[in-house]
């Protein structure tokens, strides 16, 4: 999770570098190699069994996400970049890649990891009809 962490913070700083066409190429090839690094830690997460006391990593996500989607609005360096008519087109692709290829598919990986309960100490289902005597 902490990679996951330092990859969110990446992206919101990538935009501070791009000036010209060039440097957004090059940007727009790191939010794609960010989004496929994404996608491999989804799959690798969603394979592990949860643990106890794991829920805090889950929180610090989704607070990195929170945070990301403010950034849209507050971070400078992303208006600019979204802004410009000559960039925006890329960069909106790339950024929408990023969220729903890359950031989603870990969300749900995240939720969906198998309990870490050992097999049988799960609650039985609630029993139907009468209770047994």
């Amino acid at each position: 999770m902490r990679e996951v962490g330092t990859i969110v913070e990446r992206y919101g700083t990538l935009y501070a570098s791009v000036r010209d066409e060039a440097t957004g190429d090059k940007a727009v090839e790191d939010i794609r190699r960010l989004t496929a690094r994404l996608r491999e830690l989804a799959e690798t997460i969603g394979k592990l069994p949860s643990r106890p006391g794991e829920e805090k990593y889950a929180l610090a996500f989704q607070n990195q996400l929170t945070q990301m989607q403010t950034a849209a609005l507050s971070n400078p360096d992303m208006q600019r970049v979204l802004g410009d008519p000559e960039l925006q087109l890329e960069f909106i692709a790339a950024h929408q890649a990023f969220v729903t290829e890359g950031l989603l598919p870990l969300g749900q990986a995240i939720a969906a990891r198998p309990s870490s309960l050992p097999k049988g100490s799960e609650q039985p289902p609630p029993s139907e009809g009468k209770p047994k005597p």
